[in-house]
């Protein structure tokens, strides 16, 4: 499902301050460097529940925003933000399937207990939302 996943980061990047810019998976940030706020993508394991109806499939699917930032201010605005562009989130994708909507599973925010190098404070504010995903089964 990768226009899934491309389409998401596509949204994220429209985001405003996240300098140190927006990644899947893992992102470690060069320990020299001044710190930046960013964004990681992490994607559930699959689909968490499928529902056929026929010519459609309809798919459940998760992802965690985890939002590295220098103020819990900051953290908040762009989890704000970024909930306010998925909660009404219907589009199309690149192959023909399509967002039919989503909803929140939970938000928080942690202060890490260790600091950046160069002494700054790090926040970790996170978003964990649910989409369903409609897909056109095609007969075989």
């Amino acid at each position: 499902m990768n226009s899934f996943r491309k389409k998401i980061k596509e949204l994220c990047l429209e985001l405003s301050g996240l300098p140190g810019g927006v990644h899947w998976g893992l992102y470690l940030p060069r320990s020299e460097a001044p710190w930046q706020d960013y964004l990681v993508l992490v994607p559930g394991e699959g689909p968490i529940e499928t529902e056929d109806t026929g010519d459609t499939t309809i798919e459940l699917r998760s992802i965690r925003f985890q939002f590295y930032t220098s103020s819990l201010k900051t953290g908040g605005t762009l989890v704000e933000a970024l909930y306010k562009k998925m909660r009404k989130l219907e589009t199309i994708l690149s192959d023909g399937n399509r967002i039919i909507g989503g909803y929140k599973v939970d938000d928080t925010a942690l202060l890490d207990p260790n600091r950046w190098y160069d002494g700054t404070e790090v926040w970790l504010s996170l978003l964990s939302f649910e989409f369903f995903v409609q897909r056109t089964v095609v007969p075989v």
